[in-house]
């Protein structure tokens, strides 16, 4: 099968990184794949380093209709047996170009989008049941929706070396996050959990506008106890070295980083919100708070503080998870499944297949 991937990335993050590893699993499958993208030069290197074809098309923006025919030369130039777009602008473009080049189109809803981008798809494949959900209250028929769990090579992450953090002791109580540093990422409200969470030391991985504040906080009420890395390139490394891994999203679609936490054989403390509890079992693999509540995090965090032995417990059980539900392999075959759907209903004229 050939296919056409399309993504308009503002940064290199969990959705971006995702098509490459799609595109990679597909290639070793023996699929003939590209990505394409709008310009946008870390995303294009990363690509290539990964050993994926990747072009760049001026595509940028929802009300950007030049795009149309822009992708449709691009899809009429690499004849692809079905399109698969991901994010909002991607999506409104793309899926209305494959329809004029009559090619069969999916798009994958990764976040908590807009459903008037995502009304000329077909057939959507949302990262979460919370996703599926969003979109259904936006009116998009629920037989047009499926669910596809991300999945990681989990792999990298299980044994290997422990990243050094110079100002990190290493007996500490050691709490990790990773994500692009927004508001929307929870980073307030972790900075208020750090507060009540006496003797714990604070590491972030990853860049975005509330650095400045975040380095506010590190050199005032937390100095000493919370460590910005900024970006950091070896994460299995990163994950190995924490104790806890805690994501403070308030509203996550999904989480792929909390797999990758998880994989490491790290518990997970995170709010009980979005796709989440899809990964997390609670007192199983991780702890949960109410989400926004950040004194039920606190105490999450506490208990495992004080018991080395349920932190443990819940790593291996987390690790074990990962092995069993949510490999690249088995989100790889559940993907598949859908793409060979959406090509077998465009061939015999059915708008979606029950």
């Amino acid at each position: 099968m050939r296919v056409l991937h399309l993504i308009t990335p503002s940064h290199v993050g969990g959705a971006e990184l995702l098509v490459l590893g799609i595109a990679r699993a597909q290639m070793q499958q023996g699929h003939v794949v590209r990505v394409l993208t709008k310009p946008h030069a870390a995303y294009e290197s990363r690509a290539r380093k990964e050993g994926v074809d990747c072009a760049a098309v001026p595509i940028s923006g929802k009300f950007n209709v030049r795009a149309l025919q822009v992708l449709r030369e691009a899809i009429l130039q690499f004849k692809p047996d079905l399109v698969c777009t991901h994010l909002s602008s991607a999506t409104l473009w793309g899926a209305l170009a494959a329809r004029w080049c009559h090619i069969p189109c999916v798009a994958m809803v990764h976040g908590f989008n807009t459903a008037l981008c995502y009304r000329f798809a077909p057939l959507l494949v949302c990262v979460s049941e919370a996703v599926a959900m969003h979109m259904e209250r936006q009116g998009l028929p629920r037989a047009r929706l499926r669910v596809v769990h991300n999945g990681i090579d989990p792999v990298p992450f299980e044994e290997g070396p422990v990243a050094e953090l110079a100002n990190v002791p290493s007996e500490a109580f050691c709490v990790g996050a990773a994500a692009h540093l927004s508001p929307k990422k929870g980073f307030a409200e972790l900075v208020e959990v750090a507060l009540r969470l006496e003797g714990a030391h604070f590491v972030i991985a990853g860049e975005g506008r509330m650095r400045p504040w975040l380095e506010e906080m590190a050199q005032g009420p937390l100095k000493g106890r919370l460590h910005l890395l900024g970006f950091w390139e070896d994460m299995p490394a990163l994950m190995r070295r924490f104790t806890v891994f805690c994501l403070p999203s308030l509203r996550e679609p999904f989480g792929l980083v909390v797999l990758e936490a998880m994989a490491a054989g790290k518990p997970v403390v995170a709010f009980r919100a979005g796709g989440v509890p899809e990964i997390v079992v609670e007192g199983e693999t991780g702890l949960l708070a109410p989400a926004g509540d950040v004194q039920a995090m606190a105490a999450c965090l506490r208990r495992l503080q004080q018991d080395a032995t349920l932190c443990k417990r819940l790593g291996a059980a987390g690790r074990e998870r990962v092995r069993r539900c949510f490999t690249m392999e088995r989100a790889f075959a559940n993907l598949q499944r859908v793409f060979d759907e959406a090509v077998a209903c465009h061939k015999s004229g059915t708008a979606v297949c029950e």
